[in-house]
């Protein structure tokens, strides 16, 4: 059956079998990791075999040794991974005693996510941002008022598959975005977990996600995401409805000002890292998205992709491969970048499939 390894930092590793337990005892399990362990032991993989065993998606014993030793030797190595400051540990409290953490879900750059428990028993996400303590003056102020002003934008925004802000504070010298708790897992964790996504479920996925691409550029001013990448959307529980996460306006405002790059570089187009994003940058992230989805590959930074090239033989057809291609063009005055066309494309290749 499956067994989750614990390393001790004393020596040695022992095996635990996962067989025999609720959903509730496996989530107490590892809230209990969270609350007394090293607030870095968890990270998005294990997070991901957790909800999937939670919301019924795998089958106990279908976690077999050899596929769950590749995730927690992909866990371990992840513990080592370089970042800028100390996330929050599981049982901290924020608000005076308002929010209670979890457990961390990751952590990169200068920010991290969180699961949290609200007064009343809820679950909500807390996104943290700090600011590097060695920055320069009035940096600090400047992230403050940016990051207001895009959660009172995103406040604004009511969309079912678009997540809900539900506060926004600062304390301690960091900022935070409450969010709405989606259960379910990301694009990422589905294909690491299941391989890549089938032709008609990527064309079905795509269809979800452009018409929420047009509802945040209808907004006026436009609302661009800058931050499309297949960690920020989510298959939600039950119904595998797709939501839209985690926008990366304020994470691009700090990295601007820090010249540090905050984001996947396989899913920015060439305008974006000069800092001048626009409606046709969210397209070339959507549409290197689409390439990870059927390839089960991250796309090559700063080039157009040819999913055809790189998936399975005869796994996508022309059409699908040229729209990708026209999408993440590295020209955004050449990209394919008119949604309604691009909805349109998808719908007669459905129709085709």
């Amino acid at each position: 059956c499956g067994f989750l390894m614990f390393d001790f930092k004393s020596g040695g590793m022992a095996p635990f079998p996962l067989a025999g337990f609720s959903p509730e005892d496996l989530e107490t399990l590892f809230i209990a990791l969270s609350r007394w362990g090293d607030p870095m032991s968890l990270n998005p993989d294990v997070l991901a075999l957790r909800r999937n065993v939670l919301t019924g998606q795998a089958d106990m014993a279908e976690l077999g040794g050899a596929n769950y030793t590749r995730m927690w030797e992909e866990s371990l190595k992840s513990q080592f991974e370089v970042t800028n400051f100390v996330p929050l540990s599981a049982g901290q409290v924020l608000q005076d005693g308002k929010l209670k953490i979890l457990m961390l879900i990751a952590c990169g750059g200068m920010s991290s996510v969180y699961l949290a428990s609200r007064f009343d028993g809820s679950r909500v996400v807390v996104k943290e941002l700090r600011v590097p303590v060695d920055s320069e003056p009035g940096l600090a102020d400047r992230v403050h008022e940016m990051f207001a002003r895009e959660a009172s934008m995103l406040a604004r925004l009511d969309h079912p598959s678009i997540v809900h802000v539900l506060d926004h504070f600062v304390e301690s010298g960091r900022d935070y975005l409450v969010l709405e708790y989606v259960p379910g897992l990301t694009l990422r964790q589905h294909v690491k977990m299941a391989g890549a996504f089938s032709q008609a479920d990527c064309v079905k996925l795509a269809l979800d996600l452009f018409p929420v691409i047009a509802y945040l550029h209808s907004q006026d001013p436009p609302v661009l995401h800058r931050d499309l990448t297949p960690d920020n959307l989510i298959l939600k529980d039950p119904g595998r409805e797709l939501m839209l996460v985690d926008f990366g306006a304020a994470n691009e405002f700090v990295g601007n000002l820090t010249g540090t790059l905050i984001g996947k570089q396989c899913y920015i187009p060439p305008e974006q890292f000069r800092g001048r994003a626009e409606p046709a940058s969210d397209v070339y992230a959507a549409a290197a998205t689409l390439y990870y989805l059927l390839t089960g590959q991250d796309p090559e930074p700063i080039s157009a992709s040819r999913p055809a090239e790189t998936a399975d033989k005869d796994v996508v057809c022309g059409e699908l491969d040229e729209l990708v291609y026209l999408c993440t063009l590295e020209d955004p005055g050449e990209r394919l970048k008119d949604i309604d066309e691009i909805i349109e494309r998808l719908r007669r290749i459905k129709a085709k499939l």
